[in-house]
């Protein structure tokens, strides 16, 4: 996955993580009463498809951020308030003292970092043979 797109689905993992939590389904006295097997069974899907997801979503956030650590720290930093806080441009620029056209270069100069971060892991992956450019840590 192209890291700028990752960085984009970090703030939506993190909402559908919170919203697909179980306990939100957790329905006081539902275990006392009488549901057919049907029920029950349809229940425990729902439950671990609810559970799938949310390890979807962790799994996402946690290749997010295991990209930005992999950023010098201006970098990293510019990159986690936008994309993990969702702070916007002007304000991150505002909070940090920077004009808006330093923290454009900043978010440039993170987003080549990361392409040639990338090109590298694809280059030793095809030269090895082992397909790490599909594996989840190659995003």
């Amino acid at each position: 996955m192209d890291p700028l797109a990752l960085f984009e689905k970090y703030l939506t993992a993190k909402q559908y993580y919170a919203v697909l939590d179980p306990a939100r389904l957790d329905i006081p006295g539902l275990d006392l009463l009488p549901l057919s097997e049907e029920a029950q069974a349809t229940y425990s899907r729902i439950l671990a498809r609810l559970e799938k997801s949310r390890r979807e979503c962790l799994q996402i956030m946690k290749r997010a951020e295991d990209l930005a650590a992999s950023l010098p720290e201006k970098e990293a930093d510019v990159m986690r308030a936008h994309y993990f806080q969702g702070i916007r441009w002007e304000d991150i620029a505002d909070g940090l003292f920077y004009s808006q056209g330093e923290v454009y270069r900043i978010r440039k100069k993170a987003l080549a970092s990361l392409d040639k971060w990338k090109a590298r892991l694809k280059a030793a992956a095809e030269a090895d043979g082992s397909g790490a450019e599909n594996s989840p840590a190659s995003c």
